[in-house]
């Protein structure tokens, strides 16, 4: 009967797997990196990970050349983590083909919190720094560093160009909060053209030093605002249609922006340093309405005033008569200061004396947000001859007795 038995339940394994096929559950794994860690680079763990993965990066300088073939999280858990590139081509005539230092070809990968920094390109070399395809990828609050000597150039990030690239799509790509600077020539930026439709979003990025171009894009769609181009060279140069550029400070010795594209650009509302940006602008660009000062960013919304929150008064209260048609008890009176709802427990025990208690009564209320008050009543039959009210809500640690007919006990909060 056993051996039945175990080839029944074989069978109807075989049979359920093969009319429902098999189905397995893998959650996202965070695999970490550093002096101690699990692994000692980064391109170790990306081996190992499996899309979706989460890749956390500890204090040290990694001096390697990444690829990124599917979807992860990168992210720098502390300050002071550095990824330095190794390769570099050795004919800046050869510009702009790549062979990237970071290449990324998945989609929707997170790159923030790191100092990245080139490799130290000679002269006459180049670096291509992050080169990338992939849709919804986003790289933020990193610091880039670019260092070249001579007629050493660096490009920090750039996208795979379609048609070389074939099927090469950025849209959804979300620069933002970054810092871009260095000792050597580079090109912070630059968009290739791509099959995509999505929009690109470049915001709240710093632009400082020998930066040749801050944001260069041959690729329609793409916003440009909040940001601060400082350099000694220029600002942007669009060179497609759909591209808006608002709310930035532009501040360079070469031209702010430039058009070479076939349709007005849209340039309004920016700082350009002075009150005549007319010399700051090559080419078909609107910069009318523009700022008389400097563009930053507004303080956040004054928070308003809270209320007390929790339990503001409590103890045996007023006997308020007929509520339930039946003499009632104020327990607890609560005031909401919460975003969200919050319960409370209250109830009645009997006191026996001998350091045990029954209870009589428990209920649990719902203090609801943005109810000014909540007073909790109780019928007074619920009460025993000696009693205690025990309340415990979500915005305390432990049960503590509030009232007691037996030991006068009664506590008020402000």
């Amino acid at each position: 009967m056993r051996k039945k038995t175990i080839l029944s339940i074989f069978l109807l394994t075989i049979l359920t797997t093969t009319l429902f096929g098999v189905f397995v559950s893998v959650s996202a794994s965070t695999l970490t990196v550093g002096s101690g860690k699990t692994y000692a680079t980064i391109q170790s763990a990306i081996d190992v990970a499996i899309a979706g993965d989460v890749i956390e990066v500890y204090t040290g300088t990694y001096v390697e050349d990444l690829v990124i073939d599917k979807t992860l999280d990168l992210v720098a858990v502390e300050d002071d983590v550095t990824i330095k590139g190794v390769d570099q081509l050795n004919d800046a005539a050869f510009w702009p083909l790549a062979d990237p230092n970071i290449d990324i070809q998945a989609n929707d990968v997170e790159i923030h919190g790191f100092n990245i920094e080139s490799p130290d390109v000679t002269d006459g070399f180049y670096s291509s720094g992050i080169v990338l395809t992939g849709t919804n990828i986003k790289i933020y609050d990193n610091a880039f560093n670019s260092i070249a000597d001579g007629a050493g150039f660096c490009i920090v990030i750039q996208t795979w160009r379609a048609p070389g690239y074939p099927g090469s799509d950025i849209s959804g790509l979300y620069i933002a909060d970054n810092t871009f600077s260095g000792t050597g020539l580079f090109d912070s930026i630059f968009l290739n053209a791509d099959v995509g439709l999505g929009p690109v979003t470049i915001n709240d990025n710093t632009f400082t030093g020998n930066a040749y171009r801050a944001v260069a894009t041959q690729r329609p769609n793409v916003v440009i605002e909040h940001n601060t181009i400082d350099t000694i060279y220029n600002g942007i140069w669009v060179d497609t249609e759909d591209v808006t550029i608002h709310d930035n400070n532009i501040l360079t010795d070469g031209y702010g922006v430039k058009n070479t594209g076939s349709e007005t650009l849209d340039a309004t509302s920016n700082w350009w340093g002075d009150l005549d940006p007319s010399d700051n602008v090559v080419g078909d660009v609107d910069f009318s309405a523009w700022l008389d000062e400097p563009w930053d960013t507004p303080p956040p919304a004054p928070k308003p005033k809270p209320r007390r929150q929790g339990i503001v008064w409590y103890g045996e209260g007023l006997n308020m008569g007929n509520m339930w048609a039946t003499p009632n008890k104020l327990i607890a009176v609560f005031s909401i200061q919460h975003e969200t709802s919050y319960s409370v427990l209250v109830a009645i025990q009997y006191d026996t004396q001998l350091n045990t208690s029954v209870v009589v009564f428990a209920r649990s209320f719902l203090v609801r947000t943005n109810c000014e008050y909540l007073a909790i009543y109780l019928p007074a039959s619920l009460f025993p001859e000696n009693y205690e009210i025990v309340i415990q809500s979500e915005l305390g640690s432990l049960p503590y007795v509030v009232a007691s007919n037996q030991y006068g006990i009664e506590r008020n909060v402000n």
